[in-house]
């Protein structure tokens, strides 16, 4: 972009050059977005915590050059299908909104790495969720999800694991796969055993699996991981 490319954007009486990267508007009590955000095309990282954001328009879905998207604590019930489209997203920060379901078009972020979604409303995961094989931390934790994809097992790179305080009673026999963990957390639900195949993950540094009231016995193999810290 050239000089004579560069425009002046007013967001919230404060005026901006259209070529910026990283805009802050956290905090603002704001309840929609300005509509003029739309003209940052080149935003990398766009920090919108702590407002009262209801619901995001579909012309979020034009900033395609984001990476780092942070959205936490607000209310939004569902996200636009034009969301879907920011597949340069790395990070994405969606925890403590009011979110219910997640689309299947969730496999378009294949470069996300890291995203959190706790304190939600989600009861289940899209099968697609499978296709986010760049996905090194998910966070799930307080939702109130009953059972997993079996997709689950294709995130291989995940190195931490949240689903903490949900409603899960079992886990695939998928999760298996994820031997690169090296911290799983599963405290608070309902499950009655854990897969033997977790005792094959030779990372896991943290296992926590406390206040599963059903949960009795641990398979002697994890209670045999060398470098893990089981919290029961």
């Amino acid at each position: 972009m050239n000089d004579n490319d560069v425009i002046s954007v007013t967001i919230n009486g404060v005026t901006f050059k259209s070529h910026i990267e990283i805009l802050d508007l956290s905090h603002d009590e704001m309840t929609s977005l300005p509509k003029n955000i739309r003209f940052l095309t080149n935003l990398k990282e766009l920090k919108l915590n702590d407002n009262k954001l209801t619901e995001l328009p579909d012309w979020i879905g034009n900033l395609t050059k984001l990476e780092t998207l942070y959205l936490k604590n607000n209310k939004l019930t569902q996200l636009p299908e034009s969301f879907w489209n920011l597949r340069n997203l790395e990070k994405l920060w969606l925890g403590s909104n009011k979110l219910t379901s997640l689309p299947e078009s969730i496999a378009n972020l294949t470069k996300l790495k890291m995203i959190w979604l706790g304190k939600n409303d989600l009861t289940s995961l899209p099968e697609s969720i499978g296709n986010l094989t760049k996905l090194e931390l998910l966070c799930l934790w307080e939702n109130n999800l009953t059972e997993l994809p079996e997709s689950f097992g294709n995130l291989t790179k995940l190195e931490i694991l949240d689903l903490g305080g949900n409603k899960l009673n079992s886990l695939p026999e998928s999760i298996g796969n994820l031997t690169n963990l090296k911290k799983l957390s599963l405290d608070s639900n309902n499950l009655t055993q854990l897969p033997v195949s977790i005792g094959e993950f030779t990372n896991l540094e943290i296992l926590d699996v406390g206040m599963n009231p059903n949960l009795h016995v641990l398979p002697k193999c994890i209670l045999e991981l060398k470098n893990c810290d089981v919290r029961t």
